[in-house]
């Protein structure tokens, strides 16, 4: 599901306040100053495309008293496509440094952020992001982070907006999404994500199907990270991945009783444009049945080669 790699400081348990990695980069006179600063807490990699002329560093807080003990920074540019988050924690009166997270290609605007807590549970950061751009693509993902008990890690992540608009594979999608947070009745802390696609033929003027599937996820503790609940959600993992991959055949396994849906529709169009997109596909035995509906119902219809 395209996770972001996940950038962790092997200087996590030494002693760091927050505020002075903050006062040291924003009183930053030279690039050679806030290099010392990524040293100094063992990041190796540097932000490549911000300048020292307009370096900005934000402390992400939160009203919550349960805040205390935690500390966010955000460094990056206003403009710039590189953004790196800080993360930090309290132990027993002495800060450490738990790790940082890098974002690129947010070239329209930085990522957006959130700080939750599921009843008794949290802190987590959601950190809304772009993950794909190109000509007629745009793909931002949600990915949630946790600090606590460890290194900062990537516990959750899903796709929540965006389009694919391509000639080839003859099919163009439209994703939207919405999220619930909350606990079961044992108190644990559970996301739910509501996936609405919109499915279109990319040569001609014409919807195919809306595709509304909702994926529920549980936290666990012990692993540090969001488990997919099956018995709660009606789309897997590989089909969450497949909203914005799937070509053809990724399609035709996650979509099948769409497709079959409109393979039973009296519409000439949407037949001639499901036989055009079975031919794209590899013989598989969903293929083998979707045609043979295609040919039974209106002979010439099944899959062109």
């Amino acid at each position: 599901m395209l996770p972001l790699t996940v950038a962790v400081s092997s200087f996590a348990r030494s002693p760091v306040d927050p505020q002075d990695v903050k006062v040291r980069l924003s009183g930053a006179q030279e690039n050679a100053a806030i290099n010392g600063v990524w040293r100094d807490l063992r990041i190796q990699d540097q932000l490549s495309h911000t300048g020292i002329s307009d370096l900005q560093v934000e402390e992400i807080t939160a009203s919550d008293n349960r805040w205390a003990g935690n500390a966010v920074l955000r460094a990056g540019q206003p403009f710039g496509w590189e953004w790196r988050y800080l993360f930090f924690r309290e132990l027993n009166g002495r800060w450490e440094f738990a790790g940082h997270i890098d974002f690129d290609v947010q070239k329209y605007a930085p990522p957006d952020h959130r700080i939750t807590w599921l009843g008794s549970q949290g802190p987590w950061l959601a950190i809304r992001h772009l993950v794909l751009t190109g000509t007629d693509l745009s793909a931002y993902f949600e990915s949630w982070y946790h600090w606590q008990g460890g290194p900062v890690k990537e516990v959750l992540v899903y796709p929540v907006e965006g389009h694919v608009f391509v000639w080839v594979p003859c099919f163009n999608r439209e994703v939207k999404t919405k999220v619930a947070t909350g606990t079961n009745r044992q108190g644990t802390a559970t996301v739910t994500v509501q996936f609405t696609v919109d499915y279109t033929a990319n040569d001609q003027d014409l919807d195919l199907f809306t595709a509304v599937q909702s994926a529920s996820f549980i936290w666990d503790p012990a692993e540090r990270c969001f488990c997919l609940d099956p018995q709660n959600s009606q789309i897997g993992e590989e089909a969450i991945e497949g909203i914005f991959g799937d070509g053809p055949d990724g399609l035709l396994e996650h979509q099948y009783f769409n497709l079959l849906r409109l393979a039973s529709r009296r519409s000439p169009a949407h037949r001639r444009w499901l036989g055009q997109f079975l031919g794209l596909c590899e013989d598989t035995p969903k293929k083998a049945a979707l045609s043979e509906f295609l040919k039974k119902t209106e002979p010439g219809l099944e899959a062109e080669r």
